[in-house]
């Protein structure tokens, strides 16, 4: 569903953080997700991984 709401331009701004945490419902693949946006920011702190996606 998120996948489709940014192909239709709904979305224009994303922001993930990603752990180590594996599993559960839903799952989406990110590494697509963000390749829908232009500009792409990632920091990581200790484990985790905060991107900011814009178009």
């Amino acid at each position: 569903m998120i996948t489709d709401l940014v192909n239709s331009g709904k979305i224009d701004q994303l922001e993930l953080s990603l752990t180590q945490v594996t599993g559960g419902e839903n799952i989406i693949d990110w590494r697509l997700l963000l390749t829908k946006f232009k500009n792409v920011e990632m920091k990581q702190i200790d484990d985790t991984y905060f991107y900011s996606a814009v178009n």
